[in-house]
């Protein structure tokens, strides 16, 4: 938690916030050294007291937490959210370019289907509208490759036509609707 505070806090409060939580750990300690100390006290009709009257303090605090942990703001330092549309075909070695808001994968290695294992998809993702959508295949299945969006158009230079072989020369061009 001091982390994950520390990285959410005003930098001007930042060791203050930090300080304060180890601050509360102590005043925890010492809480819970007298309420074992005071129930370890309780007798006769009492004897259930001394371990669920603990159990129930420390429950409190803990309850709040997870009731409220929904609401605390995202790590500003762990910027890799995994988005929920993912690729409609898995695939390595895949090019890709992004054009306007728009991103376009190229070809990719790992088809199960194809004796050369390469695939010759090409799919869109719209970061607008958060889905994609498959475009007209690739002329020559490729992986390994690269593409470069200049001008509206994504360029796509050589690649290997198998996994772990035979480059290609091909230069294709593809615009965009």
């Amino acid at each position: 938690m001091p982390v994950y505070q520390s990285e959410c806090a005003h930098p001007r409060i930042r060791g203050f916030i930090a300080d304060l939580t180890q601050q509360f750990i102590g005043v925890g300690f010492i809480v819970s050294t007298w309420v074992g100390y005071g129930s370890a006290h309780a007798e006769g009709t009492l004897a259930a007291f001394q371990w669920r009257f603990p159990l129930a303090v420390q429950a409190i605090p803990a309850a709040r937490l997870a009731a409220g942990i929904m609401f605390f703001p995202e790590s500003p330092r762990h910027p890799w959210v995994r988005h929920p549309p993912r690729l409609p075909t898995p695939r390595g070695g895949i090019a890709a370019a992004a054009v306007g808001e728009k991103i376009y994968t190229f070809g990719g290695e790992g088809n199960p289907n194809s004796e050369i294992g390469v695939y010759n998809e090409t799919e869109v993702y719209d970061t607008v509208k958060n889905t994609w959508d498959q475009l007209p295949v690739m002329p020559l299945p490729r992986h390994g490759t690269s593409a470069v969006a200049i001008g509206g158009k994504v360029f796509i230079p050589g690649g290997g036509l198998k996994i772990g072989a035979d480059p290609v020369d091909s230069f294709d061009v593809y615009r965009p609707c």
